[in-house]
């Protein structure tokens, strides 16, 4: 064994997990962000419908006032 080689592979491993935790906390708030993402879309999708059917209804009403 070279003097320090151990110390060296330790910081090596060492520093390889630390990335790969990074890597994977990462990971984690990019799915995250894409739920969240995919849920106000929904939301918005949602409120537009609604929106949409109370035009409609608005519509009706109004078209058998004037009947």
């Amino acid at each position: 064994n070279v003097p320090g080689e151990s110390t060296l592979r330790r910081d090596f491993i060492r520093l390889q997990q630390e990335n790969k935790e990074r890597s994977e906390a990462l990971r984690r708030q990019q799915l995250l962000q894409e739920q969240q993402l995919r849920e106000q879309e929904e939301y918005k999708r949602q409120l537009l419908a609604e929106r949409q059917k109370r035009i409609e209804q608005q519509k009706e009403q109004r078209r058998r006032l004037e009947e």
